[in-house]
This record gives C-alpha cells, sequence and structure tokens, in this order.
C-alpha cells in the first residue's frame, strides 16, 4: 500500500529534530548542521506538521521533548541509521567491494580484534569491515550486525558459533597498588583489597575466592557496565582486576600491570563469533569468520609484525567474486534483521 507523500516525513526534517533533541536546544542544532537556527526551527516545525502531533516543547531559551517526541526519537534515530547504512551498502556495492557489519563488545574490539583487522584487510582488499561496538545485548547497533562477537555473557539463540579466543582469568593490578609486584600472591591477601567488577558478571569476585577457598571480604567493590572501562581503572590503579589474560597482556608485557594471581581454578574466558543461519553460505561472512578464527591470529606476535598491505600476510584464502549489485544487494537486504539473542 502506498502512502500519501504528504505524510511521509522529510529526511530533513528528521535530522533537524534528532540534532535538536540531542542537545535541547536549537541554537545547538544549528551549528551542529551548519544552518541558522530559524531553518532548523522551521524544519521541526514542518516535521510536527507533517506528523500532526507536538515533539518538542518551546519555552523561553529551553526546549524539552513531549513524551511522544520522547517515544519518536528513538524511531527517527532507527530510521536515520538505517537509511545511512543502506546508502554506504548502495556506495560500496557501486563501486565493486563487499560490506559486513561485525559487532564485538567494546574491550575485546579495542584490545584483540582491530589490532588485527589490518591483516584481513590485507588478504581481502576487496571487502570492507564496519565495527559496531557494544557492551549490552539491547544496544540498538545490533540490529544492523552481519557477524557478532561475544563472551559467554551475552546468549545466542540461533546462528552458528564458533570460539574465537580462549585463556585463563589473572588477577592484575597497576604497579603502584601491587607494590613490589610479584608475580604469584596468596589469594588471601587479596580478599581485603578494593576490587573492579563487571555488572555482566557481578559474582565472578565471590565465584574466584570460593574456587580458591578464602572467604571474600566487605572491601570496596567497584562496578562498571563496560569492560573496557574497567581495565582502564586497573591501570589508573583503582583496584584489583580479574581479567582475560589475553585482553590484558601487552599491557603486562610493558609494565602497566602487575599479575599477582595467575594460577587460578576458575574457568577460562571464551569469547566467540558467531553469524545467523541465514548467512550460511554468503562468502563475505563466511570468509571472514574462517580467516579470524584460525590459530595464528590467537598470536600477539604476528599482530605487531603485520606484513605490508601488498603483501600475502597469511596463506590465501578462496577468493569469492564480487556479486552484482543487484545480487549483493538481496542478500544484505535479508542480512539486516536483528541479529538473534535471546
Amino acid at each position: 500500500m502506498e502512502l500519501p507523500r504528504r505524510s511521509i516525513p522529510s529526511v530533513s526534517g528528521l535530522i533537524a529534530f534528532e540534532a535538536t533533541a540531542r542537545h535541547l536546544s536549537f541554537s545547538r542544532a544549528a551549528e551542529d548542521l551548519a544552518l541558522t537556527q530559524g531553518a532548523v526551527s522551521k524544519r521541526v516545525r514542518q516535521l510536527e506538521g507533517v506528523l500532526g502531533f507536538q515533539l518538542l516543547t518551546r519555552n523561553t531559551n529551553q526546549v524539552s521533548l513531549t513524551e511522544i517526541g520522547q517515544t519518536y526519537l528513538g524511531h527517527a534515530r532507527k530510521l536515520l541509521r538505517q537509511l545511512q547504512t543502506s546508502t554506504e551498502d548502495i556506495r560500496a556495492s557501486a563501486q565493486g567491494r563487499d560490506s559486513i557489519r561485525v559487532a564485538a563488545q567494546t574491550a575485546f574490539a579495542i584490545r584483540w580484534l582491530v589490532p588485527r583487522l589490518a591483516g584481513f584487510s590485507g588478504a581481502f582488499p576487496n571487502c570492507t569491515v564496519n565495527l559496531l561496538s557494544f557492551c549490552s545485548s539491547d544496544d540498538p547497533q545490533l540490529v544492523e550486525a552481519d557477524c557478532m562477537i561475544c563472551d559467554g555473557s551475552l546468549p545466542w539463540r540461533d546462528g552458528q558459533t564458533s570460539t574465537l579466543v580462549s585463556g585463563p582469568s589473572i588477577v592484575v593490578a597497576s604497579p603502584a597498588m601491587a607494590g613490589g609486584g610479584a608475580r604469584a600472591v596468596d589469594p588471601r591477601q587479596l580478599a581485603g583489597m578494593a576490587r573492579l567488577a563487571c555488572n555482566r558478571t557481578p559474582d565472578l569476585w565471590q565465584q574466584w575466592f570460593a574456587a580458591e577457598d578464602c572467604n571474600a571480604s566487605t572491601a570496596s567493590e567497584a562496578r562498571f557496565d563496560d569492560l573496557a572501562v574497567l581495565i582502564e581503572a586497573a591501570l589508573a590503579g583503582q583496584g584489583i582486576a580479574l581479567l582475560p589474560e589475553f585482553l590484558v597482556a601487552d599491557d603486562i608485557r610493558q609494565g602497566r600491570l602487575k599479575v599477582l594471581c595467575a594460577e587460578s581454578r576458575t574457568e577460562h574466558s571464551r569469547y566467540r563469533v558467531g553469524a545467523p543461519l541465514r548467512h550460511k553460505g554468503w562468502a563475505p561472512i563466511q570468509g571472514f569468520v574462517e580467516w579470524i578464527t584460525r590459530p595464528e591470529q590467537a598470536c600477539a606476535a604476528n599482530v605487531r609484525r603485520l606484513p605490508p598491505r601488498d603483501a600475502d600476510p597469511v596463506p590465501a584464502m578462496p577468493a569469492w567474486t564480487p556479486a552484482q549489485p543487484a545480487k549483493r544487494l538481496a542478500a544484505g537486504s535479508a542480512a539486516r534483521a536483528p541479529f538473534p539473542l535471546g
């Protein structure tokens, strides 16, 4: 069913509304969009006229969202994101390139994945990886993901998954907090020290002390939503942290963190990579997953000595032939349904 054109909001109106809602200011939105304040205000009013309801409450020197405006803002942002990503897909298609969107938890993306992506670009120069970082399963960006990398704290509903990297979790602290920086510390010595914990795994320290046959004291425990921020807090000396060794190996090697307890009876940390079943046989995703799960990717030494782009960095994967634009876009449209999280 076709909608009357007058009932469809303009993109310029949505952009003006989003910027105004983000800043709660017409003047700051105007600066952001390189428009006059009057132009931004006019576009928002025109949008309200098309919609038939008020998005903003305007008082002297103050702008606020109405209740329905707050609801509509989420939809507007989603539409603008989808328009942007679809445009990027079409642009890549016109240039004879494939593009995939890989979602990864922020700490893993920064500390493990990003340093290795140059190697993938060298092996597959005709495929662009757009990286989406997230820290919770309700992040709206996951709707746009073709492939996801996460630890065991996030559920999967369907899809093909493979173990990407695993290793022990170790107790670390900054050199200042670690004192002498001894490699081995009796776990009982850690019970009274300030601890850092992630909200995704709130019982991790209790489980660790129980596994070490120790009673955890009531020492302070600062909580973080994002593991990447927790690691920065550990580097800043705010407390001891129980972290996957493969995420902080460089910090340990360079002396920014000291290992306090390396041998642990807790389960190893494990990250998985997966894609929905609908992507089975889609060459760009298949190529990425097969490349990133190669055993040599787990070796940090390979990351520090990446070859030039024009060299052959790894044994050649079977190359795929970029699909014709219409075929690639058809595959891409099926890929944009929400990622299957439980």
